[in-house]
């Protein structure tokens, strides 16, 4: 896999970059910046654990996603991702308290049978919008993180597809720039009239294994 920074995904002056992406779909209307957490950590189980038996029925990956949150927290400050309010400051009085959008990268080659990702997701699938975690509840209260606001607050992670995605990492940048473009634009409502502040984190490459 590439390795990837802040400018490629990010940069404003970057063509071919989300930031550029959404700048064109929104005529700039829509400002999205975005962090990349370099944080690479193993998953808690074997690869196993981590594919549905049944091509036909969705994957685990709401699990790998809730672990992957649960073992990072202590390392992320996710008060500097919740900046959708108007005064354009990370966690303060006229934010939502939520994470406005979370990519989670899973490293492609670690999911490969047989030259294609297996039941991961669903069947083949290398990607999906929402975090897949907390589906049963209705309420979707999502992931309480430790960091708080200047409400004092605690900070959530909602696993819809208006604030997160689970992709898998392509060969090319410009493929996953694509991918996370697809995946954001469809569930944001990006349009020309849609103006707002919008800051991603990005975890790049996550290896779920710890074996076969």
């Amino acid at each position: 896999m590439p390795p990837l920074d802040t400018a490629r995904l990010f940069g404003r002056d970057r063509v071919g970059s989300l930031r550029h992406c959404f700048d064109s779909m929104s005529s700039e209307q829509l400002i999205v910046e975005g962090e990349i957490l370099d944080r690479r950590q193993l998953g808690l189980r074997p690869s196993i654990s981590y594919r549905s038996t049944d091509p036909n029925q969705l994957g685990p990956y709401g699990r790998f996603a809730l672990e992957a949150l649960e073992l990072v927290d202590r390392h992320v400050d996710y008060i500097r991702f919740d900046k959708d309010g108007p005064d354009g400051i990370p966690g303060s009085d006229d934010d939502d308290g939520v994470v406005d959008y979370l990519f989670l990268v899973v490293d492609y080659l670690f999911l490969v049978v047989d030259g294609a990702p297996a039941n991961f997701i669903l069947g083949g699938a290398t990607g999906i919008a929402g975090l897949g975690f907390g589906l049963e509840d209705a309420t979707q209260t999502g992931y309480v993180t430790r960091d708080l606001s200047t409400r004092g607050r605690a900070v959530r992670i909602v696993p819809d597809g208006a604030h997160g995605a689970v992709l898998l990492g392509r060969p090319l940048a410009a493929q996953l720039v694509g991918s996370m473009a697809h995946a954001a634009g469809n569930h944001l409502g990006v349009s020309p009239s849609r103006p707002g502040h919008l800051r991603i984190a990005t975890w790049p490459y996550w290896r779920i294994l710890r074996g076969c």
